[in-house]
């Protein structure tokens, strides 16, 4: 502690301090240097990067986990048979068919009953399709048989998630297809 006393009285008497230089900051009894953990911005400083590996860990897991299915193996394809889509909603359309779908949530059982507005003769069985917006794998496609009263009728294997859905009637010719939110409706009429 002496030699630093004796230090600062040499520096005071130093011709640098017309130049500027102020000794005193080295001069002054300061605390003992506390360790870098013990400074808030130190933790923040530590923070930002970290958490930065956390959340890019957690997104990694994520998309490892989780299926995307919205990616097409034969995108190609795909964009050329939209048109053929497009045919069979127009044929829809020019014979004016109609479907009304009846969901019951207590029993699973789907009835469909279908009307045309010119002459046609509808399939046995019936493809009817649920369609989830996102996840494919949520997908529900259902084999529709006719009863003795001319509707359809079939019983879901997995009761649908809460949320939008499409709800598509088709066969070879032609296709309906309307978008819902279950369980708020449970009576659809599809139309072209």
């Amino acid at each position: 502690m002496l030699a630093k006393r004796m230090m600062c009285a040499a520096t005071s008497a130093s011709p640098l301090i017309g130049l500027g230089f102020n000794p005193t900051p080295f001069c002054m009894n300061s605390p003992e240097k506390k360790p870098w953990y013990s400074y808030p911005i130190m933790w923040l400083i530590v923070a930002i990067p970290l958490s930065a590996v956390f959340v890019g860990s957690y997104l990694m897991y994520l998309s490892i986990v989780t299926f995307d299915g919205l990616v097409e193996d034969d995108y190609y394809q795909k964009g050329k048979d939209i048109n053929l889509d497009l045919a069979r909603d127009d044929f829809a359309a020019e014979k004016g068919i109609q479907a009304n779908i009846t969901i019951s949530a207590e029993t699973g059982v789907v009835s469909v009953a279908l009307t045309a507005a010119k002459e046609y003769a509808f399939p046995d069985p019936l493809g009817l399709a649920f369609l989830h917006p996102t996840q494919s794998n949520q997908d529900r496609k259902l084999l529709l048989q006719r009863g003795p009263d001319g509707r359809y009728f079939a019983e879901l294997n997995k009761p649908l998630k809460d949320g939008r859905w499409y709800a598509r009637v088709s066969e070879p010719n032609w296709r309906l297809q309307k978008r819902f939110v279950w369980p708020e409706t449970k009576a659809l009429e599809l139309r072209p």
